[in-house]
């Protein structure tokens, strides 16, 4: 071992991770220690095994590993290997439950947040653990949806997060990034490069010109209102107007919105209440309901990526 150190006062133990045969301590900037093994963190993490194969420790310019030293058991007098790490607790207690497969609830306090993912990012690049990135996406997967979309997508491209990238990938096709307001683009789209940024508001206006292809095939059948019309006097009789309106305003909507949100009862209703028509809302829910049931089905299935005809 390199030396001794000079203070092997630790603070408090970990209750989850403190293994009886463990011969590894790892102190966070909270005094707190893990007893962990050497053996595991060796396999898992290249800094840590390159720590315990040599004395002295100088390859990593990026991010150099810690120092190894030295604690002696104040029970059993063994001495163990200790390492000094500057994250704090919640972090270094997440990527340990990741490496032991520790039950979620022994993993962090902490609420999972972007902030917090990112600083486990890092954790996983400053002591090169590679093999923890497939499980993080697997965390990650079962919480994003909570948690704000887009700066997601920006944080996994960053990071080469790929699976967590095409989850979120239709959050941000749907959202049209080129026609938000800027307080709502995170900071962290700003560091994607101009191509990427450009491919996704492609992707939108590719998506919504498709769903615009979708809506001009419909053949809507009559209103009502032709069936109906001995009920309705020859003095108040109009030209129905609610196909016209509903597919003004879905036009309108999909260019912004490229989704399936057009078809919503809520959508249907706001264009029921513009036609003068009388039987606007019976005809758009009662009459039509197959037709936007079909024409939402087919607006699933469209892609959310159109790589091929954006490299071309």
């Amino acid at each position: 071992m390199s030396g001794f150190s000079m203070e092997n006062h630790i603070g408090c133990w970990d209750a989850f991770f403190c293994f009886p045969d463990g011969d590894l301590i790892i102190r966070t900037e909270g005094r707190l220690g893990f007893k962990v093994h050497k053996s595991v963190m060796g396999m898992i993490s290249n800094v840590f095994r390159d720590m315990f194969s040599l004395e002295e420790i100088n390859l990593f310019p990026v991010h150099p590993p810690p120092p190894l030293l030295s604690y002696i058991d104040p029970e059993t007098k063994k001495t163990l290997a200790l390492v000094d790490v500057p994250e704090d607790n919640s972090v270094i207690r997440y990527a340990l439950g990741m490496i032991y497969h520790a039950p979620r609830a022994e993993r962090s306090f902490v609420p999972m947040s972007i902030d917090f993912i990112q600083k486990i990012v890092d954790v996983i690049d400053r002591y090169d653990m590679p093999r923890l990135r497939e499980p993080l996406q697997d965390l990650i997967l079962t919480d994003f949806h909570s948690l704000t979309p887009i700066r997601f997508y920006a944080v996994a491209k960053l990071n080469d997060l790929d699976r967590v990238a095409k989850a979120t990938l239709p959050y941000v096709v749907g959202r049209n990034i080129h026609r938000l307001p800027p307080h709502e683009i995170p900071d962290e789209m700003g560091s994607l490069p101009f191509r990427e940024y450009h491919k996704l508001h492609f992707f939108s206006e590719r998506r919504a010109a498709l769903i615009i292809k979708a809506l001009d095939a419909v053949t809507p059948p009559p209103c009502l209102c032709k069936h109906e019309g001995n009920n309705i006097s020859p003095d108040t009789r109009i030209k129905c107007d609610t196909w016209a309106i509903y597919l003004k305003m879905a036009k309108k909507e999909v260019a912004v919105v490229p989704t399936h949100s057009i078809t919503s009862n809520d959508f249907r209703s706001k264009a029921a209440q513009k036609s003068a028509c009388p039987f606007a809302h019976r005809w758009l829910f009662d009459e039509r309901g197959a037709v936007f049931i079909k024409l939402e089905n087919k607006v699933k299935t469209l892609l959310w990526a159109f790589d091929s005809e954006y490299s071309s």
